[in-house]
């Protein structure tokens, strides 16, 4: 059973996928870290905690991060999971056959999830952003 890191032997590939997994840990770091420490931010500065506060908006804007941090949460959770089935089933061949572990061989080749849960993460954190912005500098 191959892994992502064989493919087929071509150690430029092995170098690929090691950067690749670099740069996923890294954005979904800065990905917790923005929709955990962008409220922390608003929160420690009192004259934006106020204008926050007293907004209509500001349940939307709590929302909109805490959606993009509970993706990335899920996007690690769900490849995790995936990953244990890959690696279970490579260490027990006779296990490969069933469904659950095909699914997961086929989930770990689907790269477009975690394109689409990035886009989504992005979008949602660029619309808490705009609109804490607007919330700051009155135009709200």
């Amino acid at each position: 059973m191959k892994t992502p890191i064989d493919d087929e032997g071509d150690s430029d590939g092995a170098e690929f996928f090691r950067v690749y997994e670099e740069y996923a840990k890294n954005l979904r770091t800065w990905f917790i870290a923005y929709g955990v420490g962008a409220p922390v931010l608003f929160l420690s500065n009192e004259s934006v905690a106020k204008k926050l506060a007293s907004s209509h908006a500001a349940p939307k804007i709590v929302a909109y991060l805490l959606a993009g941090v509970s993706l990335q949460i899920v996007l690690a959770m769900i490849n995790k999971n995936v990953m244990w089935a890959c690696y279970w089933s490579s260490r027990y061949p006779e296990e490969a056959a069933k469904w659950r572990f095909r699914f997961a061989h086929w989930i770990s080749g689907q790269y477009v999830i975690d394109v689409i849960v990035d886009i989504m993460t992005i979008t949602f954190f660029g619309i808490a952003t705009w609109g804490s912005y607007r919330i700051v500098v009155g135009a709200i």
